[in-house]
């Protein structure tokens, strides 16, 4: 497996993402002048629907849901193109060719649906087709084209399906640093990212159109701020598209899943029973959040969503950094599985999965594919087989 050292090299531990964080530059505006142009969204909540669901699950245990794994992308030792560093994300173009974002050697590699490899293209960089970090990639039907945002350069690369840059947006007029992007059947993007301030951190979920020259809804919220080692501030728990036409997100800190339609208006909100949920915690530069619903997919009419929580009666809240990496480390007290949901988003049952696999998306057939980073990075597909 390769091994480089870099300052940001994110690290997996309980919850499938462990990261470094490295505060460059912030803003010493204050927050009211940040936010002065900005309109908040209220929603009627009297139109909002509550969907609460028993862990139980209406298909009870009787019934049998199982994964059959049929391809691994990725080898511990190897040549170039079968070792990756660490995985952030995955993208898939009409062909159902995998783009895999290498947040550790800031390259994409792209495989055929057989897990043939086809290319890889992108390096470490501020020049055109250049990354500085890479968090997130997207293949936007509406165009073929592929977008990938870069927090620390302040633009979206677009590249085309060879692979070919193709331009790169700048989003310091959103005042935000992207950190993910999703798109609507009609080319509207969806953007999710951060503001710095003197003393805060705010995560927004924003709506551009497709030229990406007008933001058309702006929508953020405020989770509970955990003091420890310093303010940390919570981000979404994951933020995307389901459907082609509704936006979600859900939380950091208890098992809710929140929908928007495309003018980031909230119509609907699944809650589920589910084991105490604890706050995210960020110690001398250590962060790790101990729950959350890592992805949402739709499946043959049904909603996949990846969940991984801790099962311990309580977190401390740890002081050093060591103290937090040992906890981390008890693998009996944390936990992977899928939960499965009609198309009414009742809960219908709840599948385990390997400790440490995140759901990271589907290809147009509906296998699933599970992004595993320890013990070295890999990228694997299953179909969900009922009984």
């Amino acid at each position: 497996m390769k091994k480089k050292i870099r300052s940001d090299k994110p690290i997996l531990f309980l919850s499938g993402v462990m990261v470094i964080l490295i505060f460059i530059s912030c803003s010493s505006e204050k927050k009211e002048d940040l936010f002065a142009t900005v309109s908040s969204q209220t929603p009627d909540e009297e139109k909002v629907e509550i969907i609460s669901n028993d862990p139980e699950g209406l298909w009870g245990k009787d019934n049998k849901v199982s994964l059959e794994e049929d391809l691994i992308i990725g080898k511990e030792y190897g040549s170039e193109e079968e070792m990756f560093g660490y995985i952030r994300g995955i993208g898939f173009d009409d062909e159902d060719n995998i783009f895999i974002a290498d947040s550790y050697e800031l390259t994409v590699k792209v495989f055929d649906r057989q897990g043939k490899f086809i290319q890889s293209f992108g390096r470490e960089g501020s020049g055109p087709g250049e990354f500085n970090t890479l968090d997130d990639i997207h293949w936007c039907r509406f165009n073929n084209i592929l977008y990938i945002p870069d927090r620390r350069n302040n633009w979206i690369n677009q590249f085309s399906p060879e692979g070919k840059f193709l331009n790169a947006i700048k989003t310091t007029k959103f005042k935000i640093r992207v950190m993910g992007i999703d798109s609507f059947t009609d080319g509207k993007f969806m953007l999710k990212g951060m503001r710095f301030g003197g003393n805060f951190a705010d995560y927004r979920i924003i709506v551009v159109n497709h030229s990406f020259e007008k933001v058309l809804a702006e929508y953020g919220e405020d989770f509970p701020i955990h003091r420890v080692g310093m303010d940390y501030f919570p981000d979404f728990s994951d933020v995307g598209i389901i459907t082609g036409t509704q936006l979600y997100y859900t939380s950091p800190s208890e098992y809710k899943i929140v929908l928007f339609d495309k003018n980031l208006t909230k119509n609907k909100v699944i809650k589920k029973s589910h084991p105490k949920m604890f706050l995210p915690q960020y110690v001398n530069g250590l962060y790790s959040d101990f729950n959350g619903i890592e992805n949402l997919c739709m499946v043959n009419g049904n909603y996949i969503a990846g969940v991984s929580y801790c099962d311990a009666p309580e977190i401390p809240l740890f002081k050093q950094k060591m103290e937090l990496a040992n906890f981390l480390d008890n693998e009996k007290q944390s936990y992977y599985q899928l939960d499965i949901f009609d198309g009414g988003f009742q809960f219908l049952i709840s599948v385990d999965i390997q400790h440490g696999r995140r759901l990271a998306g589907t290809d147009s057939i509906g296998r699933l594919y599970f992004i595993q980073n320890e013990p070295f990075p890999c990228l694997v597909r299953c179909s969900l087989v009922f009984n």
